[in-house]
């Protein structure tokens, strides 16, 4: 069906009338501006509304590839089809919903599977910018292109993949760098929500926003940076904070895993989720916050338990570094590692267990340590404050400080060592 003719001319299931830009005159929402729509007007009898005649073509991405044929329109690495909602439809996982889908139907011949055409447009984080054109849709400062897998592709970092980056191709000209065309979207923590739309992607009950970098710009503390924060500025109009933009990935503890899909940020042994504050959400000790764990809720389906969203991390020390990123959180002079229960893993003795050490496995790849997973947090005197966070475990009267071989340090004699 030549495009003139065809309502989705990518068939990306987004009408073209969407991504040409004249959604707004398509008061129906089926497809087509005509005499049914509300303010239709075709004064000049030439069978197009007159307002549509005076709208730009869009080219979102500036990649020459108008959005309405382009399967990638804001080049961020993920599908179109699968940002404007119609990913089940794609059977095949090439970006296009055709015959060689199954389940495929176009009985009313215009050229867009039928099922896609009652499919409304996305816009995750209310931001009055699609999903498919949005770099940030979830509004956690971290590029789709990140989250979604691709971030290599990204070779000056400016949250789109084209012909600024080295190794951009797009051979077959459908508007999407052919590498990414291949790249699964990635979907960490396994709760059915990919990362680029889930708020803690990791489900360690910090959020994305922090993890990645980007807590200072939420204000307000609710997991997304937007109109609701007192910084909050998008001059690009793409969706995304533009502070947040220049902010690199975090990655603390180097095992090529960044924070946000990291479930033990400093290698330190202990679960991100039992030093950032939210144990109690993890009941059954796997270091996620899930559907698995008795009284899980997630009724805004933002992909993050309702009650880890107000949870603060824990900084037990008030060093400014928070505990799931702090290899000694009490300030005590022993490392977490130890205080934790896995010093025995840390054969190198520098508080962290990583591929340095002689045993490291990470076969879940989820950047701890497979054996570390299962041992439980020390509490050794049983006051219910784990040993990581207790200056005095063993409850002796001894400041562990002491204890630990480094008193000399402590010269205020208050049992930690800070400035």
């Amino acid at each position: 069906l030549p495009d003139y003719l065809d309502i989705d001319s990518d068939n990306d299931g987004i009408f073209d009338v969407v991504e040409g830009g004249d959604a707004d005159l398509d008061t129906d929402n089926n497809g087509v501006i005509n005499t049914e729509d509300e303010a239709f007007a075709d004064e000049d009898g030439d069978g197009m509304d007159d307002a549509s005649e005076l709208t730009e073509e869009l080219d979102s991405d500036l990649d020459g590839t108008p959005d309405f044929k382009d399967i990638d329109s804001d080049n961020d690495g993920i599908f179109d089809v699968v940002e404007g909602g119609d990913v089940d439809a794609d059977t095949n996982g090439d970006g296009r919903v055709n015959s060689e889908d199954d389940g495929f139907t176009d009985l009313d011949n215009d050229g867009m599977d039928d099922d896609t055409e009652s499919t409304d447009i996305i816009d995750s984080d209310g931001d009055s910018v699609s999903d498919y054109l949005d770099l940030d849709s979830d509004n956690d400062g971290i590029f789709d292109l990140v989250e979604g897998g691709d971030k290599d592709l990204d070779t000056n970092g400016d949250g789109v993949i084209d012909a600024l980056d080295d190794t951009f191709v797009d051979d077959d000209g459908d508007g999407m760098d052919d590498t990414s065309e291949t790249t699964p979207v990635t979907e960490t923590d396994g709760d059915n929500l990919p990362d680029y739309l889930d708020i803690d992607s990791d489900n360690d009950g910090i959020q994305d926003v922090i993890e990645g970098g980007d807590g200072d710009l939420d204000t307000n503390g609710d997991g997304v940076i937007d109109s609701l924060d007192d910084t909050f500025a998008d001059e690009d109009g793409d969706g995304m904070d533009d502070a947040s933009e220049t902010t690199p990935v975090t990655e603390t503890d180097g095992d090529e895993l960044p924070n946000f899909q990291d479930i033990d940020s400093d290698n330190d042994g202990i679960f991100d989720v039992e030093e950032g504050g939210d144990a109690d959400l993890d009941t059954d000790n796997n270091g996620v916050i899930n559907s698995d764990d008795d009284d899980f809720v997630d009724e805004d389906g933002d992909g993050m338990h309702d009650s880890a969203i107000s949870t603060a991390p824990t900084n037990y020390d008030d060093d400014l570094i928070p505990d799931y990123l702090d290899i000694d959180s009490d300030n005590d002079g022993i490392f977490d590692v130890d205080e934790g229960g896995d010093g025995n893993l840390d054969t190198d003795n520098n508080g962290v267990i990583d591929s340095s050490d002689g045993a490291f496995v990470d076969d879940n790849g989820n950047g701890m340590d497979d054996s570390s997973e299962t041992t439980p947090v020390a509490d050794t005197d049983g006051d219910n404050l784990p040993d990581y966070q207790d200056i005095d475990s063993d409850n002796d009267g001894i400041f562990d400080v002491v204890e630990g071989g480094d008193g000399a340090l402590d010269t205020d004699n208050n049992g930690v060592i800070n400035s």
